[in-house]
């Protein structure tokens, strides 16, 4: 999610997401026009961009915590936490793309 993250960012800021079906944040109002879905993605990714060092805490504490106690000690709650952070980022970020784009 790391690695997902900061390429988004990198494309969103950069303007090289086409406006698609697949990739990005696809509303209704993203997909209206090239402008829409330029703003969309932008503010977006940004938000998505929060969570880069949430996984990259993440990758080392669960990298630390299995030298010290295993790697099932450290992983499920991790990846449980940063799953949860996930799932509640995407939805911030895809109301405030659907808000950009509508601009």
């Amino acid at each position: 999610m790391l690695a997902i993250n900061v390429v988004g960012l990198i494309q969103a800021l950069r303007g090289t997401i086409p406006r698609n079906s697949i990739v990005g944040f696809r509303t209704r109002a993203t997909q209206r026009s090239d402008a829409s879905w330029a703003a969309g993605q932008r503010v977006g990714w940004s938000v998505r961009a929060l969570l880069i060092p949430v996984y990259a805490i993440g990758l080392g504490l669960t990298i630390s915590m299995s030298v010290i106690g295993g790697i099932w000690s450290a992983l499920v709650p991790i990846v449980a936490s940063c799953a949860v952070l996930d799932i509640l980022d995407s939805a911030v970020a895809i109301v405030l793309a659907n808000r950009a784009a509508m601009r």
